[in-house]
């Protein structure tokens, strides 16, 4: 009757310690704040600024939502000895799905995978050579030179990636890689000059296909 009291006891105790575990693992499987913001720093690879506001809305769950631009010019040249930039206006928003999987015994490292769909809108300035009519003393005079146009594109992109985040206090650094299907969905005809960059999908506006995707994400949590 002892030995059975004392084994009774140890199970007790065993359950009890395995309860506390899975409650530590349970609450450092994610970061304890909700709401963050981070810049994308490896979007400026692509000149282009992108920022993510993330709002974890239930346990693992988080909901990312992102907004970026070119700074002001893009390459439309894949040759890297032949750097091509042109001004362009963009917009890029992306909407994603993280699932934090676990994390280290301190709660500063923590394993996630995520989704994301992604749309972008460009329109690239360029100069081609046509005619124009300027009017003159009521007569009207035709000049054959450089006339400014622009190369418009959007493509959607969807993708999955798998990463890690690094915390120290508020703030984060966050790795990722993955894979992407990358499509166009409205485009003009490219210009001849944009010829080049055709097999690019870093950079290619007009690339259709499977992609890699690399993130490097830092930030700082506000709550």
């Amino acid at each position: 009757m002892k030995r059975l009291t004392q084994l009774l006891l140890l199970c007790a105790s065993f359950f009890a310690q395995a309860q506390q575990v899975d409650e530590l693992v349970i609450r450092n499987s994610f970061p304890e704040n909700r709401l963050s913001i981070g810049f994308v720093l490896s979007d400026f690879i692509v000149d282009r600024f992108r920022m993510e506001g993330a709002y974890r809305i239930a346990g693992p769950h988080t909901l990312i939502l992102g907004v970026g631009t070119h700074l002001g010019r893009m390459d439309m040249d894949d040759n890297p000895f032949n750097r091509s930039n042109y001004p362009a206006n963009s917009i890029y928003t992306n909407l994603g799905y993280k699932y934090y999987v676990f994390s280290s015994e301190k709660g500063n490292t923590f394993a996630f995978t995520k989704l994301h769909l992604s749309y972008e809108n460009a329109d690239i300035k360029y100069f081609e050579k046509d005619w124009v009519t300027e009017p003159s003393g009521g007569l009207t005079y035709y000049y054959y030179r450089d006339v400014a146009k622009y190369y418009h594109v959007e493509n959607i992109a969807f993708g999955m990636e798998m990463g890690v985040e690094l915390k120290a206090g508020i703030f984060f650094t966050e790795f990722s890689f993955g894979a992407q299907y990358k499509g166009v969905i409205s485009n003009d005809t490219p210009p001849e000059e944009f010829s080049e960059n055709s097999g690019d999908f870093f950079d290619d506006l007009d690339y259709s296909g499977i992609a890699p995707r690399l993130s490097i994400k830092m930030g700082f949590y506000l709550d």
